[in-house]
């Protein structure tokens, strides 16, 4: 497929434009400075702005898909979806995030006590396109922007996730012990090298 990204210097944006590429879709990154954008065979660099829906139109026409990677507050979601229906692109995806809604005038979602600070989301990995076909796919994201993608594996007894990266690598084993008692060991790596142990938990069952 070729796949436009608007805002594909972003943090999202970029982590998209680089499982596309990893997936051998071609990728127009469409940015304010597209310069920094992912540096690869299957990229092309364009520079493009959400508030000029014209030239926008012209930058992704010709697509089979577009994603949306941009802040709901940096754009206008009506000039965006104007634009693509003008370009006749017949799937239009939007990365959002439904803690900047308004809870009330005023009030975001983010901003509630209670509200977690870091997000897992899993997903079943069909395809095997992260490792094993069949298994899953966990994305995490947090308030400090971090975000980063494991290959998730389910065992008898055992759940555990892993992703290895040349400069921070995390594997994380969660063990049942009987009915009521959950026991997590997680283990870094700086170097993809020298393993040492992380964060240490366990999950009791009351009453």
């Amino acid at each position: 497929m070729k796949v436009a990204v608007i805002g594909a210097t972003g943090r999202a944006g970029r982590e998209i434009t680089t499982e596309l590429v990893r997936r051998g879709h071609k990728v127009t990154a469409i940015a304010r400075h597209p310069d920094t954008a992912l540096n690869h065979p299957l990229v092309d660099r364009a520079a493009g702005d959400v508030a000029d829906p014209a030239a926008l139109e012209r930058l992704i026409a010709g697509h089979d898909a577009v994603v949306s990677a941009v802040h709901f507050v940096d754009s206008d979601p009506a000039v965006l979806v104007s634009a693509v229906r003008a370009a006749r692109v017949r799937r239009y995806l939007v990365v959002g995030g439904a803690a900047s809604l308004e809870v009330a005038p005023g009030r975001r979602l983010i901003d509630e006590p209670g509200f977690p600070n870091g997000v897992a989301i899993i997903g079943s990995d069909a395809d095997g396109s992260h490792g094993q076909a069949g298994g899953f796919t966990m994305i995490y994201f947090d308030e400090r922007g971090v975000s980063r993608l494991y290959q998730v594996m389910v065992g008898e007894g055992t759940v555990s996730w892993r992703r290895d990266d040349a400069k921070f690598s995390q594997t994380n084993i969660i063990t049942a012990q009987g009915q009521d008692r959950l026991v997590s060991q997680g283990r870094m790596s700086r170097d993809g090298g020298a393993w040492e142990d992380d964060l240490s938990q366990e999950f009791q069952r009351e009453g």
